[in-house]
């Protein structure tokens, strides 16, 4: 397996896109159509979690900023751009703060504004509210306390089923792109895990509010949902921008795939690329 599971689209400058949780970096696809005449995107399985070898061991976010930076340092280029969902937009915010000088802009999809609550029910399921004893269990004993991997075979006369399910479930447009990238989920072994859980004891907000490299931060603002969250949301937002007012926020409609269901993402995501 290699370090870095990596699919490469376009010619120019260097971006990478990192993807959320359960999904490989193909989901990244439509952004590296749009700009492949101009960038060259490299959309990279996160470690654990695809076809990218996980971390060993009990890790912090930093870990993965340093496994990020190692294949950044093979591209031996001056300045990358980073765009990442979700898990993988922390990963980008955490290489941007360490490797500030290397990060020409960042594009936040969904993550940084808020801190992941004590029992991450929304994450995990009810799974979430063990989180916080998982998480001390697996600081003492490492990943052997996740148990064991376990492969379950594709059942591939369900994916037209699974497709359409997930579509509807996220709210994501219905094409080529969506499609692609629902057929290739991945589930995360334990080194998958394991990353998921140091995201989880991460302060997101106080790595981005000390930021000091041009940034966009994308989030949904959930008008769907109960206007108790969007409040919440708004709350949060507002924070950040009192807290590091230089960042670029963007509002679209949608949820936590924002970033896809809101037709002006794209277009704007392009704007900030083009202005660095």
């Amino acid at each position: 397996m290699h370090e870095h599971f990596v699919r490469v689209v376009g010619n120019g400058q260097p971006i990478i896109f990192l993807p959320g949780t359960g999904w490989s970096g193909d989901i990244g696809l439509h952004i590296a159509d749009s700009v492949k005449d101009s960038y060259q995107v490299h959309m990279i399985d996160l470690p654990g979690i695809g076809q990218s070898k996980g971390l060993d061991g009990v890790i912090k976010l930093e870990d993965a900023a340093k496994w990020l930076h190692r294949y950044i340092t093979k591209l031996n280029v001056e300045k990358v751009i980073l765009i990442g969902h979700s898990l993988g937009g922390a990963i980008c915010l955490s290489y941007a703060s360490h490797y500030s000088s290397q990060v020409a802009g960042l594009v936040l999809l969904d993550i940084g504004y808020d801190k992941i609550p004590l029992f991450p029910v929304k994450m995990f399921g009810k799974l979430g509210y063990m989180v916080p004893f998982i998480s001390v269990l697996h600081r003492c004993f490492g990943n052997k306390m996740l148990g064991k991997e376990d492969d379950k075979p594709s059942n591939e006369a369900k994916d037209e089923e699974r497709i359409k399910s997930q579509i509807e479930k996220h709210g994501f447009p219905d094409n080529e792109y969506t499609r692609q990238a629902i057929k290739n989920q991945q589930p995360a072994n334990t080194e998958g895990i394991s990353l998921l859980l140091a995201l989880y004891r991460t302060n997101l907000p106080r790595i981005l509010t000390s930021i000091q490299v041009p940034s966009i931060l994308f989030y949904g603002n959930r008008y769907q949902q109960p206007m108790k969250l969007q409040n919440k949301i708004k709350k949060k937002i507002m924070y950040i921008k009192k807290k590091h007012p230089s960042i670029d926020i963007q509002e679209l409609n949608g949820g936590h795939y924002a970033h896809l269901q809101d037709e002006l993402a794209l277009s704007k995501m392009k704007a900030f690329i083009h202005s660095l």
